[in-house]
């Protein structure tokens, strides 16, 4: 679902305003073919050995899945042919999944990329910890009695949101009728905002999924080019017309 608000340019004074509110709903599943199928994995000799198999389980959240996107773009033309346009961007965390480094796949009774969305917090994480801990029949080599899988450190909330904002000032030079000369100052996340992302399907949380004592610290941030939420930074530009 999206929504726009805009609002017209409007005279106040020797100011000029207009600004505009975009925000998007949305939901991603994605979906892995022949998950439960016996073909010698070990999530699935799990699945099928605990009665935890089913059609349901092929289906999770996918890793870019953003659910609130929300951004608001203003521009205020001042005198002097000066020009400051804002630009906000809010998303929402992206979910993560799980990692058990003994079994190398994602932990058994959970479904794909179910941390942020079905798993909010690291309490409930350690609850579904405990109860794989409990099952007894184990098919080698997952963790049995003796190789139980460890609780991640309490007190984390699975939410990581991504917050920028953006600045750009131009002044324009007319140089006769056909020429203009701008120049452009630009500042990206003004605040320093650290947004926590990663660069791959797999791993689109930037977080680490290992189960253990670093689960859900950060690997790496977002950034790599201007306006896409790294540390902050400025530019200066200036742009000739003819």
């Amino acid at each position: 679902m999206i929504v726009s608000v805009q609002h017209k340019p409007t005279k106040l004074g020797k100011f000029t305003y207009l600004f505009n509110i975009n925000y998007a709903l949305s939901k991603t599943l994605d979906f892995s073919n022949d998950d439960q199928l016996t073909n010698n994995n070990t999530d699935e000799r799990v699945n099928l050995i605990e009665g935890t198999s089913g059609l349901a389980k092929e289906k999770g959240y996918a890793s870019s899945d953003e659910r609130h996107r929300l951004t608001l773009f203003g521009q205020l033309q001042m005198p002097w042919n000066f020009a400051f346009s804002p630009i906000y961007t809010f998303g929402s965390g992206v979910p993560a999944d799980t990692l058990v480094p003994a079994l190398n796949s994602r932990l058994p009774i959970l479904s794909r990329n179910a941390i942020g969305r079905g798993i909010k917090n690291s309490e409930q994480l350690n609850t579904v910890i405990a109860q794989w801990n409990a099952l007894t029949a184990c098919p080698a080599p997952t963790p049995c009695k003796g190789q139980d899988v460890s609780c991640v450190p309490g007190g984390i909330n699975f939410f990581s949101p991504f917050s920028s904002l953006d600045f750009r000032l131009t002044k324009d030079i007319r140089l006769g009728e056909l020429m203009r000369l701008s120049l452009i100052g630009e500042a990206f996340n003004i605040f320093n905002f650290t947004n926590v992302r990663g660069f791959s399907k797999n791993s689109y949380s930037g977080r680490s999924i290992a189960i253990g004592p670093d689960f859900y610290t950060a690997q790496s941030v977002a950034g790599g080019f201007f306006g896409a939420g790294g540390a902050r930074a400025f530019q200066f530009a200036a742009r000739f017309n003819f």
